[in-house]
């Protein structure tokens, strides 16, 4: 199973070398050969600008995904799996795709008129933990249900936020990131759906408090059946539909040098991964 970017200028029917690597352009018509970078859409769609901050804009893109094994497959689900604190929701729309070929859209702020958009954004199990009072030197501190057991080299709040971080950096399960000074998101690293929430808690030697905000839990879970079966070389249309989930005002330096000095303009790039599962037809 691959994706591949959209926009070649003929059917891969007709030659299986029809490249077309610009995403800009990938706005459907024909499947091109060029795969889809990494399946991740940060490589898809540009950065989230002030701008579209600022207008709350829907962007729309297309790819294709084609079955390269030479066998069914059959109940293809797809998900997006995004950080809960990310700025855009991502919807996605399945479409046939009759000789390598779907609908295509003049530009990526046009919608096409074929298509039944569905919420697939999908959270990994995870929970916030915020730090009350700060470690002490030599401070053990032993998190449930991560089986990790912390121990603190500095006083202070970085001294802590080092201790946690490197206690989860060898994690094959969970993994840790800071969101702020004092809270941090422990997380699972796989695509794993708890039916039942777990409740979280720790035990310290010492002066260490803090609060989870509630049970390891996925806050979405939302996976989107994109078909029942794809035969060998079959095709598959996928829309994807990203939406800018926050609006600023955007209409002042003002604003801009406040939301730069609150730390809400991130220096990271935001991970945003495609997930298909799927079952091979014996």
């Amino acid at each position: 199973m691959m994706l591949y970017l959209t926009g070649a200028d003929a059917s891969l029917a007709k030659s299986s070398e029809q490249p077309q690597s610009d995403v800009s352009k990938s706005l459907g018509g024909y499947i091109s050969s060029t795969p889809v970078p990494n399946a991740a859409l940060n490589n898809i769609f540009d950065l989230v600008s002030s701008y579209s901050i600022e207008k709350g804009q829907k962007e729309t893109l297309a790819i294709g995904l084609i079955n390269q094994f030479d066998k069914e497959v059959k109940n293809v689900e797809l998900k997006i799996v995004t950080d809960i604190d990310v700025e855009a929701t991502y919807k996605i729309a399945a479409v046939s795709c009759s000789n390598y070929q779907m609908e295509q859209i003049a530009n990526r702020y046009q919608e096409p008129m074929l298509a039944d958009f569905y919420d697939a954004s999908f959270y990994r199990a995870g929970v916030n933990i915020k730090v009350n009072q700060y470690a002490s030197l030599g401070e053990e501190i032993a998190l449930y249900p991560f089986n990790v057991n912390v121990i603190v080299k500095e006083t202070g709040i970085e001294g802590t936020w080092n201790a946690f971080e490197e206690a989860f950096s060898n994690n094959e399960i969970y993994s840790i990131k800071r969101i702020s000074d004092l809270t941090y998101r422990i997380e699972r690293n796989d695509e794993l759906v708890l039916d039942t929430p777990l409740t979280c808690s720790y035990l310290t030697t010492e002066g260490f408090t803090a609060s989870f905000d509630g049970n390891l839990r996925n806050l979405k879970n939302n996976t989107v059946l994109i078909s029942n079966s794809i035969l060998p070389k079959g095709a598959i249309g996928l829309w994807i539909q990203r939406i800018i989930s926050v609006k600023k005002d955007y209409t002042s330096d003002d604003v801009l040098v406040k939301e730069y000095i609150d730390k809400y303009i991130k220096q990271d790039t935001e991970q945003v991964e495609i997930i298909i599962n799927y079952d091979i037809e014996d």
